[in-house]
């Protein structure tokens, strides 16, 4: 199963998710997928920085040109009339947290928030201490690769385990992780 299918699920199962934050969009295939298939969902905040990378950790992303990350942004832009929920907001995750969101008003705002982003440790842990805040009680935060193998992901599960300790981590079908607050 992949981790569209298994969140499809994972969402469709619990319909107090109304409001989605996902942190890392890329090509925007997961968003497009929850908003066509989770039809609960009232808000999807679609945020990525979908900007030029530099360094060895960051695999072929290193690779791709602002031509490219414009079109991607373009892509998923795109989709916005087909979904009324959706919302794409070109920010770093962090950052967008801080000035878009800023607490206390938007404290426990987001039913759910999903970090797949750039998998490094540091950046990892940052985005989970900013968004945290915002997920309400009884909410869900969680991510993508955590049981990651490739050397350039392996920040998600320490990050994680960190800040959650591992007994309440949970894991899902292709590297998901969550935790129920």
């Amino acid at each position: 199963m992949t981790h569209y299918s298994f969140l499809e699920k994972f969402v469709n199962d619990r319909p107090q998710i109304k409001r989605i934050a996902e942190i890392g969009v890329y090509k925007g295939h997961l968003a497009r997928h929850l908003c066509r298939k989770c039809r609960h969902i009232n808000e999807y905040y679609a945020i990525d920085q979908w900007d030029v990378v530099k360094g060895k950790d960051f695999g072929h992303y290193e690779k791709f040109d602002k031509k490219h990350w414009d079109e991607l942004y373009l892509r998923v832009c795109k989709e916005i009339p087909y979904h009324r929920a959706l919302k794409v907001i070109r920010m770093p995750g962090v950052v967008a947290c801080k000035e878009l969101f800023p607490l206390p008003k938007f404290k426990e705002f987001f039913d759910f928030v999903y970090i797949d982003s750039s998998h490094h440790y540091e950046e990892t842990l940052a985005e989970i201490n900013a968004w945290l805040p915002l997920v309400r009680k009884l909410g869900i935060i969680g991510g993508h690769d955590y049981a990651a193998t490739r050397p350039e992901h392996q920040g998600v599960r320490r990050a994680v385990d960190e800040v959650f300790g591992k007994d309440r981590v949970k894991e899902g079908d292709d590297m998901v992780w969550w935790v129920e607050l």
